[in-house]
């Protein structure tokens, strides 16, 4: 059994028009989403055991308040440039070639590809783009990563902030 989160970063400011667009970070309202998502989160069974993300600014936040919601250490977060622009296809190579050692990871990264690649995995899909600070959680029946295919994925559960305000 392998379970893939997918997370689309929390809300992030357009405050500050003079950042570049890495460099946005977390809008007040991103940061009580992710307060809202958290006693939900740790309920249920699935949770991941590491966190590859964007090293895009507000994705970094994101992952790091999720990492805290599951006590992860630092040493479980790995930031990528990659996965600030990865498209679905590749996002799908990307999990195909993590560690066998990981038997649940999540992917904190931005839209539309985070929508494109859950409806990539997904046995179903997604009707609507997957909104700010949502989490994904896919389960799949395989011994190894590299066995992962297209639209294989059962949903374990999709968590959004709306679903609770």
């Amino acid at each position: 059994m392998r379970t893939v989160f997918l997370v689309r970063h929390a809300k992030s400011s357009w405050k500050d028009t003079s950042l570049n667009d890495k460099d946005r970070p977390l809008k007040k309202r991103g940061i009580k989403d992710l307060g809202l998502l958290k006693p939900v989160l740790v309920k249920h069974k699935h949770k991941p055991e590491h966190i590859f993300c964007s090293d895009a600014k507000r994705a970094a936040e994101t992952a790091k308040k999720i990492a805290g919601f599951y006590d992860l250490k630092k040493k479980n977060i790995t930031f990528s440039d990659e996965l600030y622009s990865l498209p679905s296809d590749v996002i799908l190579d990307f999990i195909r070639d993590r560690d066998n050692e990981l038997h649940s990871i999540m992917i904190v990264g931005h839209n539309p590809e985070i929508t494109r690649t859950a409806n990539l995995l997904w046995q179903e899909s997604f009707d609507a783009m997957v909104p700010t600070s949502a989490v994904i959680c896919l389960g799949f029946d395989l011994d190894k990563w590299n066995q992962l295919e297209k639209n294989t994925g059962y949903l374990q559960f999709y968590e959004y902030p709306k679903k609770y305000r």
